[in-house]
Formats: structure tokens, C-alpha cells, sequence
């Protein structure tokens, strides 16, 4: 809340979409066991096995649409995926109801109310998803911003025309009067490039707090709209020294590697003999891929993997394409289960990698992008991870641009690091597991 009335910013419109998605789930538990009842004559104790069948469905949706991309910024932008998301939702909370029903005792989980719960949930879902879009497809409750910079809107003016802001007006810095004798009232931020405005703007500038505008600088903006850090930023050189000394996040973190490791290597050595079977059969050559990778304060390191391709010299590497011929039959499927990197639990115990962190590159890619890329080696201050900021929501990279979208995803991770992110990008990794979206 402002001056200026409530900020609709993106993140208050997403907690919107989230708690109205939590009370149309409630109302579909109320609405199916009302059915359920009308339709039905059973003993009390089957009725609360109904109610708790019903609250552990709501469970289920909340967990499974948090940790997919149901509330991801890039899918809300896109009415298709916006709406088709309650409908995948709703699929994987049947498998993991199936499951639960599958290995439970005969008659004790009920059938008819679940499938009902899915149905008016999904129904019900899409109509609150739309009604939430229709609101705020209304120009009075976006989010009113002017920029002050002309020489370098590092491509924001090209995604807010696709986003919840609207902006009033795209000025420079020698125009900072003109908006200053304006009236504001509908103005909710000012975003100001750092590098093209003078102390004596900055002043000025201060002086519209007391409006009750916020005023933030592009690489901030940029941060938020697009959940990465751009390269430009003046503040890139001070990362390795305001890193916080985070103790105990570090031993929690370490705890976490060190059982999921454990557990992972379990599962890999049950289904190792199989797998190894299948890759002996479709193509000649060894079973396990390894090549040096550069980890933490450029420390090389050997990180071993399932082999999914023909066997290759590494002098002879290249960009690992979508429909690479490369890849052998299993490989793709390994690669889509992320199967393939199972051996990498090795390297956690051995605290080469971490579970979550930044994807180790070869020796020669870093030597490479070195040269080309500022601020490449900042990806090398912290424990690379199996999984990544960058890895869920860019996924593999296969060309330089690439590259450079992948870094600053990277330092927004080096930047922000902490023990719920880890989670959130643990969780989300699982979910492009189950769906098969690896390459």
C-alpha cells in the first residue's frame, strides 16, 4: 500500500491467484462430500474417511501446483498453459491418489468422492483462473511505471509490453523535470538506469519518496521481471565479498547432500544392473562417462555419468542438441528421466558437487566462456549442484546467447542462495523428472 493506493504488483497478483485457488479447492471438498452424502447412506466412520480423503487431495494439489509451474510468471503470461495448468494438476493429484489406493487395504479409500473432488476442482479452478484474469486485464489495476533511461533498457520494454505494468512514459535523465512538475498520483515506481543520471538527479529523485513513489534502479527491475541478474549490473564485482557467511545454511545444506546422496545411491545400485544391460545392448562402449569439470574456486574435478551417447572422443565436443544424433535410444530416455545422472551421487558425497547449485561445465567451456563472458568465473563461488536455478527454468544450453542467459540465472542464484530456494528447485527438478521434459 502507497500513497498512491494498493501496488497490484506481479507477486501480490500470484499470492491473489494462490489463495483463491485454496479456497475454490475448499469448496470443492465441501461440494463432493455433499454430493457424496445426498447420493449415499454409509456408517460414520466411513465418513471421515471421506474427509480425510478429501483434505489429503487438497494437500496433494496445493504441494503438486506449487512445486510445478501452475503459479510460474512465464506460464501466467501465456493464457494457454495458464489455463491447461488445473487440468495437469489435476492428473498427477489421480496418479498420486491411484498410487496411495493401489497399496491400501481393500474398501478402505473411497473411489467416487475423489473422482468427483478432481472433476469440481479442475471446473472450478479454471472459472476463478479466468475471472482472476479478466480482473486484471483491466489497465486501472496495473502497476504504473516510468523509466528514466534511454541509452540501455536491457530489453525490459520489450517484456512489460507482455507483463502486469504499463508504462506511462520512457523518459531521459535531462527530462527529470518534466516529470517532477507532474502530478504522480498514478505513478506506482520510477525505475532509473544508475549508469545515465548525475548526483544532482539522484536528489531529485529522493524527493519523490515523500510522494510515495518507489523508486528502484533497471538492474533491480530486471532482477524481478525476469528472476535473473543482468551482467550489466555495476554490483556484479562486489558479489564475492558481500556474500554473507552463512555457517549455518552451509552444515544444513551439507546434511541434506550427504542423505539424499545416500538414499539416491540406494536406488541407483537396485536399478544400476538393468540399466547397464540396456546401454551394453543398444550401442558398444563403456558403460560410465566421465570428464573433468570445474568446480567450487575453480577446483577441477572428475564428474562421472551414465554414458547416452556413442562413444566420442572430448576433443570432438559440442553443443548437446534437443534432437542430437549423438544420442543413443536409451540415451534419450535416460536423459529424460535424468537417469543419466544418478553416478553424479558419487560426487556429492564426496562433496565435489552439491545437490542444488550452478551445473559444473567442462574445463574447456569455462576456459572459453572466460574470455567472452564478464563475470563468468562468479559462477565458481559456490559448490556446483546436479540441479540448478538455471537448469529448471532454462534447461540445457546449446549456443552462446544461451550461455549468457544461463550466467545470469547463475549469479541470481550465487546472489539469493538459501535453504528454501534449494527446496523449491529440488522439488521443481522432481516434477521435470516425472513429466519427462529433460532433453
Amino acid at each position: 500500500m502507497t500513497k498512491n493506493g494498493i501496488v497490484w504488483s506481479l507477486r501480490n497478483r500470484i499470492f491473489l491467484l494462490k489463495l483463491g485457488e485454496i479456497v475454490t479447492l475448499t469448496l470443492s471438498m465441501f461440494l463432493s462430500l455433499f454430493l457424496w452424502e445426498f447420493y449415499s447412506n454409509s456408517s460414520m466412520s466411513y465418513t471421515f474417511r471421506q474427509y480425510q480423503t478429501m483434505v489429503f487431495l487438497e494437500l496433494s494439489w496445493i504441494f503438486v501446483a506449487m512445486i510445478s509451474e501452475s503459479y510460474d510468471r512465464k506460464n501466467i503470461q501465456n493464457l494457454f498453459l495458464y489455463f491447461c495448468e488445473p487440468l495437469r494438476t489435476a492428473f498427477f493429484c489421480g496418479v498420486i491418489y491411484a498410487v496411495f489406493y493401489f497399496f491400501s487395504p481393500r474398501n478402505t479409500l473411497p473411489r467416487g468422492t475423489a473422482f468427483i473432488y478432481c472433476i469440481a476442482s479442475c471446473f472450478l479452478t479454471i472459472i476463478w483462473r479466468y475471472t482472476h484474469f479478466k480482473i486484471f486485464s483491466w489497465q486501472e489495476l496495473r502497476e504504473n511505471i516510468v523509466i528514466i533511461a534511454t541509452k540501455n533498457l536491457l530489453g525490459i520494454d520489450k517484456r512489460i509490453n507482455k507483463s502486469h505494468f504499463s508504462v506511462v512514459e520512457i523518459i531521459a535523465p535531462s527530462q527529470l523535470e518534466k516529470i517532477l512538475n507532474r502530478n504522480l498520483q498514478k505513478v506506482h515506481r520510477i525505475i532509473y538506469n544508475p549508469n545515465e543520471i548525475t548526483k544532482n538527479e539522484i536528489y531529485q529523485l529522493c524527493a519523490l519518496n515523500d510522494r510515495g513513489i518507489q523508486i528502484i534502479s533497471i538492474y533491480t527491475f530486471y532482477e524481478e521481471l525476469f528472476s535473473r541478474v543482468s551482467l550489466e549490473s555495476p554490483d556484479l564485482l562486489e558479489l564475492p565479498h558481500i556474500r554473507r557467511n552463512l555457517t549455518a545454511y552451509k552444515f544444513l545444506k551439507r546434511g541434506i547432500d550427504l542423505t539424499g546422496a545416500l538414499i539416491g545411491l540406494a536406488f541407483a545400485f537396485s536399478l544400476l544392473p538393468f540399466v547397464a544391460l540396456l546401454i551394453k545392448i543398444d550401442s558398444s562402449g563403456p558403460i560410465f562417462f566421465s570428464q573433468m569439470r570445474k568446480g567450487k574456486n575453480g577446483k577441477n574435478f572428475r564428474l562421472w555419468k551414465l554414458r547416452t551417447m556413442f562413444a566420442i572422443h572430448e576433443e570432438n565436443h559440442m553443443w548437446t542438441q534437443k534432437k542430437d544424433l549423438r544420442i543413443t535410444r536409451i540415451g534419450k530416455l535416460l536423459r529424460k528421466t535424468r537417469i543419466d545422472e544418478l553416478p553424479q551421487l558419487w560426487n556429492v558425497l564426496r562433496g565435489d558437487v552439491s545437490l542444488v547449485g550452478v551445473r559444473p561445465l567442462s574445463i574447456e567451456q569455462c576456459e572459453k566462456f572466460a574470455k567472452e563472458i564478464p563475470y563468468h568465473n562468479l559462477r565458481h563461488l559456490i559448490t556446483p549442484g546436479i540441479t540448478g536455478w538455471a537448469v529448471i527454468n532454462q534447461g540445457y544450453v546449446n549456443s552462446n546467447e544461451g550461455a549468457l542467459i544461463r550466467l545470469e540465472y547463475d549469479l541470481f542464484y550465487v546472489k539469493h542462495c538459501n535453504m528454501w530456494l534449494d527446496l523449491f528447485i529440488l522439488m521443481r527438478t522432481i516434477t521435470t523428472v516425472i513429466t519427462l521434459k529433460g532433453l
